[in-house]
């Protein structure tokens, strides 16, 4: 009679575990199935043909074995991946993301210029959208509240545009400007959205260097379409953006390096 040691026992038992637990992950139906297709993951590395399983709204399992599910797509041919983040969408509706979506977009985010108030803005499409959605505080709306008192005095109204683009800010303004903002990063705001180019006559020194230094000490990126000159050889408008950077430790992405 042979004699089994515990751990023999023990590693017999534990292998028969995973095969019953492989076979009855692979066996089950998923909710939806995507096979044969050309499976990217950036987070690992993966860029290989693979069966992907999804159960609810997870993947469940990505392998090469054979899984059956209650709905089936043949993704021979074509590549699965995550899907895109469109960090720079102003088109925020509907119809924009119909097309957005068709493109393999599943997030639209306005972050070159975003919004305020933001909570009125994740309102208005909360049960509407077809993709994830969200915005940057705006600075630019944030200076015409700071002019006009309220956040509904867009920058976008023609009657009141001069001043909130080409004003400079007094003390007292600006202060109002940092408020709006933290508020709005408060209420949501996935950072700051400046952009700075449409307003760069009104914009001094001192308030680009308070804006980005909220950002630093709210640890949020800030998003910036950075001041262009007429001249397209001139880099005036990347090197400030560098310095303020050096100057204040905040974390930037800027929009519209010109070649």
């Amino acid at each position: 009679m042979t004699t089994l040691s515990t751990s023999t026992v023990s590693s017999a038992i534990v292998a028969v575990a995973v095969s019953f637990f492989c076979a009855f992950t692979f066996a089950q139906p998923y909710d939806l199935v995507i096979n044969g297709g050309r499976v990217i993951d950036p987070e690992t590395g993966l860029d290989a043909v693979r069966n992907v399983g999804i159960s609810g709204d997870r993947i469940a399992v990505v392998t090469t074995a054979t899984i059956s599910g209650r709905e089936v797509v043949d993704a021979t041919g074509k590549v699965v991946s995550p899907g895109f983040i469109d960090m720079h969408a102003h088109g925020q509706n509907i119809y924009g993301q119909t097309y957005q979506v068709r493109d393999g977009v599943t997030s639209a985010l306005d972050l070159e210029v975003g919004t305020l108030p933001i909570p009125k803005s994740l309102a208005e499409r909360e049960g509407m959208a077809l993709i994830h959605y969200g915005f940057a505080a705006d600075h630019g709306t944030a200076r015409a509240y700071a002019k006009y008192g309220t956040l509904d005095a867009s920058i976008h109204n023609p009657t009141k545009i001069k001043r909130a683009f080409h004003e400079k800010s007094t003390p007292e303004e600006l202060k109002k400007v940092i408020q709006a903002l933290s508020q709005g990063l408060d209420d949501g705001g996935m950072g700051i959205g400046m952009p700075l180019d449409y307003f760069s006559l009104g914009t001094s020194d001192e308030e680009l260097e308070a804006v980005f230094q909220l950002a630093a000490d709210r640890k949020v990126p800030i998003f910036v379409h950075i001041r262009m000159a007429d001249d397209a050889n001139d880099l005036m408008g990347m090197q400030e953006m560098i310095a303020v950077v050096r100057k204040t430790g905040a974390s930037l992405m800027w929009w519209h390096i010109r070649a």
